[in-house]
């Protein structure tokens, strides 16, 4: 019986492979950011909507490899983020920073983009990516797209998982805490070496999550949505205060190497296309009974721009003329019309902060 089992287990294992049902690991713990892509990975994410191939370079990030040292008459621009920098549901060539990278180029100016997104990052992954990996690079430009999502990956109590870093606030003082991974990281890798075993590990997971976050914020909204509530709850009082310690802290670091910080947000679908709210309230009846600011997380975040004389650039107006047709995929995040659009709307601000800075 365990011999037919085993045989009928490669043989789905194969199956699996061949026709990409499933994309297969893509990431693995980090011991200090949480987690990564897998260096080196290739994957292939396959939805009604998308089809994409998604490579990690040598440190875990889909981009290519780039030397330390920047070329002689280069710019070189960062992004930071979460899944929306990382923009899985579109081939690399088709992302914002390289669409900002050759029309900067077709403009005469040599440019490189680095791409350090990843999917379920909050700030304080960012501000640490940006101290450990993204400064060696010295970047000139250092864009910084925080995610709605954000205010709840950056605190603890909201977020509710052990596998990512945070950082507390004592007094005004940031203090870092390491992720303290839930599982055993061997198990972990050696699950990762069957597509199988890897979606039922992630399935299982999200399942996890989702349940400890809807013990947090309630039933009634889906899992994040209480940072367009009016007023902040205390809780995200208390995240919109570390989120501003969090920026602060990334645009000293960055001003210290010589760059520019560059602020902007992602707008929720629903702010774009006001119709998916119906949609939404049909699962989550509280939706459409409750007072929410979709603007909320722009508001925020260029109010603390402002206080700190970081260049601020929203996306909501510049996607709001734009797209009459969905800028959206099915999950919330941008559809190739939608990273079009963004990459349209950041050109020019990004073009002014280099021409400032030199």
């Amino acid at each position: 019986m365990a011999t037919v089992f085993i045989i009928l287990f490669l043989a789905a294992e194969v199956a699996v492979r061949a026709t990409h049902v499933f994309p297969g690991p893509r990431w693995t713990d980090h011991p200090l950011l949480g987690s990564v892509l897998i260096p080196g990975s290739v994957a292939r994410l396959q939805t009604p909507e998308f089809s994409t191939e998604v490579r990690a370079n040598s440190l875990g990030f889909r981009d290519d490899d780039h030397p330390f040292a920047k070329p002689p008459g280069a710019t070189r621009i960062a992004f930071l983020g979460d899944s929306f920098t990382e923009a899985a549901q579109v081939d690399v060539e088709q992302r914002f920073d390289r669409i900002i990278m050759r029309r900067l180029e077709e403009n005469g100016r040599r440019t490189e983009t680095l791409n350090f997104g990843i999917g379920g990052f909050g700030t304080d992954q960012a501000l640490l990516t940006y101290r450990t990996i993204a400064r060696n690079f010295s970047p000139d430009v250092v864009v910084l797209i925080v995610a709605p999502n954000d205010f709840r990956n950056n605190l603890r109590k909201l977020e509710q998982s052990p596998n990512k870093p945070y950082f507390h606030l004592e007094g005004d003082t940031l203090i870092y805490e390491p992720p303290q991974f839930n599982y055993n990281v061997r198990l972990r890798r050696l699950i990762q070496k069957s597509f199988i075993l890897t979606e039922l590990a992630n399935t299982l997971f999200a399942k996890n999550k989702e349940h400890a976050m809807k013990s947090v914020g309630g039933g009634g909204f889906p899992p994040g949505f209480e940072i367009y509530l009016t007023p902040l709850t205390p809780a995200y009082e208390e995240s919109a205060h570390l989120t501003e310690r969090l920026v602060e802290e990334l645009s000293r670091k960055v001003a210290e190497d010589g760059g520019t910080l560059l602020l902007t947000t992602v707008p929720p679908r629903e702010l774009i296309h006001l119709e998916t709210i119906s949609e939404l309230a049909t699962r989550y009846p509280d939706v459409s009974t409750t007072n929410l600011d979709f603007m909320q997380p722009d508001n925020i975040v260029s109010q603390i721009a402002a206080r700190h004389d970081i260049p601020f650039v929203s996306l909501s107006k510049g996607l709001k003329a734009a797209c009459e047709e969905s800028c959206y995929v099915v999950d919330g995040h941008w559809n190739a019309q939608g990273i079009k659009q963004v990459a349209s709307v950041l050109y020019p601000p990004i073009e002014r902060v280099i021409h400032d800075g030199e």
